[in-house]
């Protein structure tokens, strides 16, 4: 009966070096998770002050694009397809797929520019207002 006790000891002690170990992995992890977390804050002042010195401005969003900007851009994707895009294809052509403020852009874009009959709606794709079937009367007027 001692040889149990005396196992159950070894497995207490082996248990309590390996709770031990584990809470340095786990100190030595977050500290650094914190010095990573620096080198981040550390290279992006770098990168804004980079952008200072040579008059550009610092990378906000790549795909963040003023509204007459967005529009220009609809514009020109729809121009490469003479048969129009969907709303899908637009997007994806644009880059702002999955990217939710820059599909509602796109979605707003082409509102305005349904509205102000520079495009229109036919079958589900959007075409260029003078490439539109308009004896057909198929355009969406707003």
């Amino acid at each position: 009966m001692s040889d149990d006790v005396m196992d159950q000891d070894d497995f207490t002690q082996r248990r309590d070096r390996l709770r031990a170990r584990r809470a340095e992995l786990v100190a030595e992890q977050e500290a650094r998770a914190l010095e990573i977390a620096g080198i981040d804050r550390q290279l992006k002042g770098l990168d804004a002050y980079d952008a200072v010195l040579n008059e550009r401005p610092a990378k906000v969003s790549e795909k963040r694009r003023n509204r007459r900007g967005m529009s220009d851009d609809v514009l020109s994707a729809l121009r490469t397809g003479p048969e129009g895009m969907t709303r899908g294809e637009l997007l994806k052509e644009l880059g702002m797929k999955g990217d939710e403020s820059g599909e509602m852009a796109v979605s707003n874009a082409l509102s305005r520019l349904v509205r102000a009959g520079t495009i229109a709606r036919v079958d589900g794709r959007y075409v260029l207002n003078n490439a539109a079937p308009a004896e057909q009367g198929l355009f969406e007027t707003a």
